[in-house]
Protein backbone atom coordinates (compact mmCIF):
# COMPACT_ATOMS: atom_id res chain seq x y z
CA UNK A 1 0.00 0.00 0.00
CA UNK A 2 3.18 2.21 -0.36
CA UNK A 3 1.76 3.55 -3.84
CA UNK A 4 -1.32 4.84 -2.12
CA UNK A 5 0.55 6.96 0.81
CA UNK A 6 2.46 8.26 -2.30
CA UNK A 7 -0.79 9.19 -4.04
CA UNK A 8 -2.17 10.82 -1.37
CA UNK A 9 1.26 13.20 -1.06
CA UNK A 10 0.87 13.67 -4.37
CA UNK A 11 -2.73 15.41 -4.18
CA UNK A 12 -1.51 17.20 -1.09
CA UNK A 13 1.40 18.72 -3.28
CA UNK A 14 -1.27 19.62 -6.16
CA UNK A 15 -3.16 21.39 -3.01
CA UNK A 16 -0.57 23.53 -2.31
CA UNK A 17 0.92 23.95 -5.50
CA UNK A 18 -2.97 25.31 -6.46
CA UNK A 19 -2.97 27.73 -3.74
CA UNK A 20 0.11 29.14 -3.85
CA UNK A 21 0.61 29.72 -7.50
CA UNK A 22 -2.26 29.79 -8.96
CA UNK A 23 -4.80 31.04 -6.20
CA UNK A 24 -7.10 27.71 -6.68
CA UNK A 25 -8.56 25.96 -4.65
CA UNK A 26 -9.56 21.52 -5.23
CA UNK A 27 -13.28 20.19 -4.74
CA UNK A 28 -13.19 19.05 -1.34
CA UNK A 29 -14.62 15.96 -2.05
CA UNK A 30 -11.46 15.09 -4.50
CA UNK A 31 -10.31 11.94 -3.49
CA UNK A 32 -8.01 9.32 -4.15
CA UNK A 33 -9.58 5.93 -4.03
CA UNK A 34 -7.97 2.38 -4.74
CA UNK A 35 -9.13 1.41 -8.45
CA UNK A 36 -8.50 -1.84 -8.17
CA UNK A 37 -11.71 -2.35 -5.86
CA UNK A 38 -14.32 -0.32 -7.12
CA UNK A 39 -13.02 0.51 -10.94
CA UNK A 40 -13.45 4.06 -12.61
CA UNK A 41 -17.06 4.94 -13.37
CA UNK A 42 -17.13 5.60 -17.55
CA UNK A 43 -19.58 5.86 -20.08
CA UNK A 44 -21.64 3.30 -18.49
CA UNK A 45 -19.35 0.58 -17.70
CA UNK A 46 -16.59 -0.07 -14.42
CA UNK A 47 -13.55 0.00 -15.96
CA UNK A 48 -10.83 -1.87 -13.90
CA UNK A 49 -7.72 -2.79 -14.73
CA UNK A 50 -7.70 -5.95 -16.90
CA UNK A 51 -11.72 -5.44 -17.70
CA UNK A 52 -14.53 -4.12 -17.85
CA UNK A 53 -18.09 -4.39 -16.70
CA UNK A 54 -21.45 -3.14 -17.18
CA UNK A 55 -23.15 -0.52 -14.80
CA UNK A 56 -25.25 -1.79 -12.75
CA UNK A 57 -27.62 1.29 -13.11
CA UNK A 58 -26.81 0.57 -16.91
CA UNK A 59 -27.96 -3.17 -16.34
CA UNK A 60 -30.86 -2.56 -14.04
CA UNK A 61 -32.54 -0.19 -17.23
CA UNK A 62 -31.81 -2.79 -20.04
CA UNK A 63 -33.07 -5.78 -18.18
CA UNK A 64 -36.34 -3.15 -17.64
CA UNK A 65 -36.51 -3.11 -21.29
CA UNK A 66 -36.29 -6.07 -22.17
CA UNK A 67 -39.30 -6.79 -19.24
CA UNK A 68 -41.32 -4.43 -21.51
CA UNK A 69 -40.16 -6.19 -24.54
CA UNK A 70 -41.17 -9.37 -23.42
CA UNK A 71 -44.62 -7.93 -22.19
CA UNK A 72 -45.68 -6.46 -25.19
CA UNK A 73 -43.70 -7.75 -28.18
CA UNK A 74 -47.09 -8.55 -30.03
CA UNK A 75 -48.09 -4.57 -30.22
CA UNK A 76 -44.25 -3.54 -30.83
CA UNK A 77 -43.15 -3.03 -34.43
CA UNK A 78 -40.17 -5.20 -35.74
CA UNK A 79 -38.19 -3.12 -36.31
CA UNK A 80 -37.71 -1.79 -32.47
CA UNK A 81 -37.89 -4.86 -30.96
CA UNK A 82 -34.32 -5.90 -33.48
CA UNK A 83 -33.08 -2.57 -33.23
CA UNK A 84 -33.15 -1.95 -29.29
CA UNK A 85 -32.16 -5.50 -28.55
CA UNK A 86 -29.31 -5.19 -31.29
CA UNK A 87 -28.05 -2.04 -30.23
CA UNK A 88 -27.77 -2.87 -26.30
CA UNK A 89 -25.89 -6.59 -27.60
CA UNK A 90 -23.40 -4.10 -29.47
CA UNK A 91 -22.79 -2.07 -26.37
CA UNK A 92 -22.68 -5.41 -24.45
CA UNK A 93 -19.94 -6.53 -26.94
CA UNK A 94 -17.63 -3.72 -25.45
CA UNK A 95 -17.77 -5.16 -21.94
CA UNK A 96 -17.03 -7.95 -20.10
CA UNK A 97 -20.58 -9.63 -20.49
CA UNK A 98 -20.78 -13.16 -21.89
CA UNK A 99 -23.28 -14.46 -18.76
CA UNK A 100 -24.96 -11.40 -19.13
CA UNK A 101 -25.79 -12.08 -22.63
CA UNK A 102 -26.62 -15.77 -22.01
CA UNK A 103 -28.68 -14.88 -19.61
CA UNK A 104 -30.79 -12.05 -20.69
CA UNK A 105 -30.42 -12.26 -24.26
CA UNK A 106 -29.44 -15.84 -26.06
CA UNK A 107 -31.99 -17.22 -23.73
CA UNK A 108 -34.76 -19.16 -25.31
CA UNK A 109 -38.05 -16.44 -24.83
CA UNK A 110 -35.71 -13.52 -25.89
CA UNK A 111 -34.49 -15.74 -28.91
CA UNK A 112 -38.09 -16.78 -29.84
CA UNK A 113 -39.49 -12.74 -29.56
CA UNK A 114 -36.56 -11.91 -31.92
CA UNK A 115 -37.80 -14.96 -34.24
CA UNK A 116 -40.89 -13.96 -34.26
CA UNK A 117 -40.15 -10.16 -35.02
CA UNK A 118 -37.30 -11.06 -37.58
CA UNK A 119 -40.05 -13.26 -39.66
CA UNK A 120 -42.82 -10.04 -39.23
CA UNK A 121 -40.34 -7.90 -40.68
CA UNK A 122 -38.80 -10.80 -42.99
CA UNK A 123 -35.74 -10.88 -42.18
CA UNK A 124 -32.96 -13.41 -40.71
CA UNK A 125 -33.16 -13.68 -36.89
CA UNK A 126 -29.49 -11.47 -36.08
CA UNK A 127 -29.21 -13.19 -33.36
CA UNK A 128 -28.32 -15.97 -34.71
CA UNK A 129 -24.98 -14.57 -36.51
CA UNK A 130 -24.36 -13.07 -33.09
CA UNK A 131 -22.15 -14.13 -30.73
CA UNK A 132 -22.55 -17.24 -29.22
CA UNK A 133 -25.97 -16.89 -29.21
Amino acid sequence: MNWWRELNNLLKEIENYLNENLKLELNPKTQVFPVEDRGIDFLGYRNFRDYALLRKSSATRFKHKLRFIQANYEELEPQYIISSLMSHLGWLKHCNSYNFCQKYIFNPVVMQIMDDASNRFNIENPLVRCCDG
